[in-house]
């Protein structure tokens, strides 16, 4: 955490830390409907995000009462803690349903990663968004598995219930969870499994709504709030200029900041999904098929929700992110394997020094890239036009 500290917040930042986490720690959490009110009542607010976000600005209020103080440096602490748990959830997932080589790789990809390293000193609610995404994706991967069905599925839906109350784009997590449950019990069960499944994904819908509403004090002013919220993205010139954009909004700024990992995982997930024949054997075991087949499903759907939504910004995709890692640490484990299988081993070992290599080169380059972006030229935010146009 050596480059914790930010100098400049954003305004963003500002609004979480200050003008609604910081009265919640001195007046309790009830003061969230104020809050509410107030954004309502107040056309300056409107540049602002809106204070519906409860499932972040409750993590942030319990780190400030921890640490004594209602900072944003503290708050911005929730976003650091997210990413320390996020890389132990990557090396759980990949030892226990992945080879350690492949985990190994895949945690070496996000320890550097400079869209990782950005939101972790952050306050946004990115950063504690993708842990709980992430968190609900292992959930259900020990849930398909078989191993004690009904913790991991109440588990997994809880988590992803609970990233609705992060940011609104939960709802799409909570979606594809509920689509994966609705699979499996298909398959293992049958129909009138996939129906109970269907509603406790729609019961999970339901609870987190009701919760939403409740804290922001009623169905009327949540309405109203985020009625002004969708108004507001049409009229702030911060979201013109620097989030919106087609395609190729993505493309651009995640292979200016994070290249190899996003072209691997992307690669290797569209093999997944396509079904191309995998000289693997790691890829033969039915843990390991089953944990790529749904990393790689997830980032898929989640990535192309994200194209067809009108705002944009690197950082509404950080819950695929550790799944990139992952599936880009197995496709080179995978080419390594293959490697060692075909070659001869004097010839194995200099393929694998020349891929250990340039492994450790490219994760120099990613800190570096991050250092020269985010710390010396102090760019605020994750919206590519940040790296695409000519710095000042």
């Amino acid at each position: 955490m050596v480059h914790f500290p930010v100098e400049v917040y954003t305004p963003d930042e500002d609004a979480y830390a200050n003008f609604y986490a910081r009265p919640m720690f001195e007046h309790g959490l009830g003061e969230l409907p104020k809050l509410v009110r107030d954004y309502n009542a107040r056309p300056d607010m409107s540049q602002f995000p809106s204070p519906t976000r409860a499932g972040h600005l409750w993590a942030i209020v319990g780190f400030m009462n921890l640490a004594g103080r209602a900072t944003i440096q503290n708050a911005a602490w929730v976003s650091a803690i997210a990413s320390m748990l996020i890389l132990l959830l990557v090396a759980r997932i990949g030892l226990g349903f992945l080879e350690p080589g492949a985990t190994a790789i895949a945690l070496l990809f996000a320890v550097v990663s400079p869209l990782d390293l950005a939101m972790a000193r952050r306050a946004w609610g990115d950063e504690l968004f993708a842990l709980c995404a992430l968190a609900a994706t292992a959930a259900f991967l020990e849930y398909a598995a078989g191993a004690q069905r009904g913790r991991w599925k109440l588990l997994s839906l809880g988590l992803a219930g609970y990233s609705i109350l992060i940011k609104e784009t939960g709802l799409v997590v909570l979606a594809l969870a509920t689509f994966g449950f609705v699979l499996v019990a298909w398959r293992a069960l049958g129909l009138r499994a996939a129906v109970t499944a269907l509603f406790a994904g729609l019961a999970t819908l339901l609870v987190s709504a009701a919760v939403l509403t409740a804290t922001c004090g009623g169905i009327e002013p949540l309405r109203a709030t985020l009625a002004r919220v969708g108004a507001a993205n049409t009229l702030n010139e911060y979201m013109r200029s620097y989030q919106t954009g087609g395609p190729g909004y993505y493309a651009r700024g995640l292979g200016l900041l994070h290249p190899l990992p996003v072209v691997l995982g992307a690669l290797g997930a569209l093999a997944v999904a396509l079904r191309i024949p995998r000289s693997s054997r790691a890829f033969d075991r039915p843990r390991a098929r089953a944990a790529l087949v749904t990393l790689a499903w997830f980032t898929i759907l989640f990535a192309a929700v994200a194209l067809a939504w009108p705002q944009k910004n690197m950082r509404f995709l950080s819950p695929i992110y550790a799944p990139l890692d992952l599936i880009a640490g197995s496709a080179v484990w995978t080419a390594l394997e293959g490697a060692r299988n075909r070659l001869p081993p004097a010839a194995f070992r200099v393929v694998l020094a020349l891929g250990a290599a340039a492994l450790l080169g490219a994760a120099v380059a990613d800190h570096q890239r991050f250092v020269e972006l985010f710390i010396r030229r102090g760019i605020p935010d994750l919206a590519t036009p940040w790296f695409t146009r000519a710095p000042a």
